[in-house]
């Protein structure tokens, strides 16, 4: 029988681990401040680029951390969506933000009213704050759950300056008798074209949020004067908010970011012309990402052509100098060119640098000096 040690070990922290920054913010328009958590990619000290913004109400942290890191794994590991900023906002008065229509209490209060108040504090005082203080591209996505799903599809509805896309969780569409319906019916649907807004529900979700969201999505279509693009999903065996909801309108909202097989078969052109097409689409320019020069060499070296990989592989070192990721592909490719004393020079001068991936790239060295 294996013995355990008498003494139970410390833990020593070395570095705490910091997932977001926590700014704070003045509102004129509210007359209070607020709280707001903002989380950029891991990329984001290491280049000069702009990031597309999601902001996040009911943004607490638990809720935040959660959304924040489906982010992270479909953009920073997978490469299915851009990297992005989070920003995360946190509530003071959650009936009074989030809901449209005030509606009055058996005692005679009101009770809610300020989501046109609380939309303009977003669109007009904090997010010029975030675009001055992190470097971001004018694409920016509302996303919200339960009650503050509401402020998110009454967002949509009366075009809120400066957003594109809207994720709205299991929202209460059908409260204040209804009154988003009777909004839309009579107003039809305000902003520009090309928008996004994505609704879901749970099939065990709430009373009437599945029903009034499939509704509701319905009535979009129909009213909607300029382009949009609607979706609407009932996830089964889920209650109120499902989470998958969110990657679900993420991955939706995205469907195109990576380049096929098919474009990528077609070399360097076929592939830019792809991301053209996505910054035409998404109105800010999109250049190609050190995932797609991973895909497009690992592509071509595997399909027996590295000499086409080489070329395109050196144009991605160009744009990104200092990339581990792109360098580990061309030196492979360069080594099946018969140009392996190109590959062990470029090795041995990033491996010198000391840069993050080093060590795979030292690994692919020894192969190349023992091979």
């Amino acid at each position: 029988m294996q013995e355990h040690p008498t003494a139970v070990p410390s833990l020593e922290i070395v570095n705490p681990v910091a997932f977001a920054s926590e700014h704070r913010i003045h509102s004129t328009l509210l007359d209070e401040d607020r709280t707001v958590y903002v989380r950029v990619p891991e990329s984001y000290a290491e280049n000069s680029r702009r990031y597309p913004v999601l902001y996040m109400l009911d943004g607490e942290m638990p809720l935040f951390t959660s959304h924040a890191g489906v982010i992270t794994q479909l953009s920073e590991w997978e490469s299915r969506i851009p990297e992005s900023i989070v920003v995360g906002i946190p509530n003071t008065d959650r009936p009074r933000d989030m809901i449209p229509v005030a509606i009055e209490l058996p005692n005679g209060r009101k009770h809610g009213g300020g989501a046109d108040r609380f939309l303009q504090f977003i669109a007009t005082e904090l997010v010029p704050a975030i675009d001055t203080a992190y470097r971001t591209h004018p694409y920016r996505t509302l996303s919200g759950t339960s009650a503050s799903g509401l402020a998110v599809v009454h967002a949509f509805a009366i075009g809120l300056e400066g957003f594109q896309s809207f994720f709205a969780s299991s929202p209460t569409v059908g409260s204040s008798d209804r009154a988003l319906f009777q909004q839309v019916t009579a107003e039809g649907i305000q902003g520009d074209a090309d928008r996004f807004l994505a609704i879901f529900s749970g099939d065990d979700d709430m009373e009437g949020i599945q029903q009034d969201s499939e509704e509701f999505a319905q009535l979009i279509r129909e009213h909607a004067k300029n382009a949009v693009e609607v979706h609407h999903w009932i996830h089964a065996g889920e209650g109120h908010c499902p989470f998958d909801g969110f990657r679900k309108s993420l991955l939706a909202l995205y469907a195109s970011w990576q380049p096929s097989d098919e474009v990528i078969d077609k070399g360097l052109e076929a592939v830019q012309d792809h991301y053209q097409q996505l910054s035409h689409r998404f109105g800010y320019p999109i250049d190609l990402p050190i995932s797609a020069y991973e895909s497009i060499g690992e592509r071509m070296i595997g399909s027996g052509n590295p000499t086409a990989a080489v070329e395109i592989l050196e144009y991605g070192m160009q744009q990104h100098k200092r990339s581990t990721r792109i360098a580990f592909y061309l030196a492979i490719a360069l080594a099946r060119s018969d140009q392996r004393i190109a590959a062990k020079e470029m090795l041995e001068e990033l491996v010198a640098a000391d840069l993050p991936g080093t060590n795979r790239l030292l690994g692919l060295l020894n192969q190349l000096k023992d091979a």
